[in-house]
């Protein structure tokens, strides 16, 4: 019964998701869903409950949908064991593609769903995973680089984690990783997220940076 019930679950997610990017939330029509996906409306209602369920599940879709393929990149190259250089030019790939403008409505959408969640609390249950899992894979990542010496070790690996995640997340255009850092007089970065052992304002590296020691 499950495997006949899932294409159909997964066609309702389709047109619902279509249907959100076309007109938005306020443009999802049970009836017009149920004929998209040539589905008997009681099946929507089997599924997702109601039309509110409908638009938390299809909007966690769209939400989850390349965070969980960047997500997976990025354990892919964790677990190629890559050299210092291999895992400096990896990091840089997927940050310029995550950060790219062919990418900036579709943070436009996650930023605007994220800030629906604060009124309601099916949204934040639904994304929440989402966002806790990719700063619990990033978290992942930067610990792994440390231990490799391609990160400096005096970073909070999860602060670090955070802050990526909030410029992945949020960002509308390639400012937030591409500004430039200041230096100090010694050639460091500084203005930097906090250190594990000291407040934001006193930060000599920017978290993205591998260590040149």
């Amino acid at each position: 019964m499950a495997e006949r019930e899932a294409p159909g679950r997964q066609r309702i997610l389709e047109a619902a998701m279509a249907a959100i990017e076309a007109e938005g939330e306020a443009g999802l029509r049970i009836l017009e869903i149920a004929a998209e996906a040539e589905v008997a409306q009681g099946l929507i209602s089997h599924h997702f409950g109601s039309r509110d369920g409908l638009v938390v599940a299809a909007q966690r879709e769209r939400f989850a949908g390349q965070i969980e393929k960047d997500r997976e990149r990025l354990m892919r190259l964790i677990g190629a064991k890559p050299t210092r250089t291999q895992f400096i030019e990896g990091i840089a790939k997927l940050t310029r593609d995550v950060v790219g403008r062919a990418r900036r409505d579709a943070r436009l959408d996650r930023a605007a769903m994220l800030g629906a969640a604060h009124g309601r609390p099916e949204y934040r249950e639904a994304l929440g995973p989402i966002v806790a899992g990719l700063i619990d894979g990033l978290t992942h990542a930067v610990s792994h680089a440390q231990a490799a010496g391609y990160v400096q070790k005096d970073l909070d690996p999860r602060a670090v984690a955070t802050f990526m995640a909030s410029c992945s997340r949020t960002s509308t255009s390639a400012a937030c990783p591409s500004r430039r850092w200041p230096r100090s007089s010694s050639g460091r970065w500084r203005g930097s997220s906090p250190r594990a052992d000291q407040p934001a304002s006193t930060s000599s590296s920017p978290p993205t940076r591998a260590s040149t020691a």
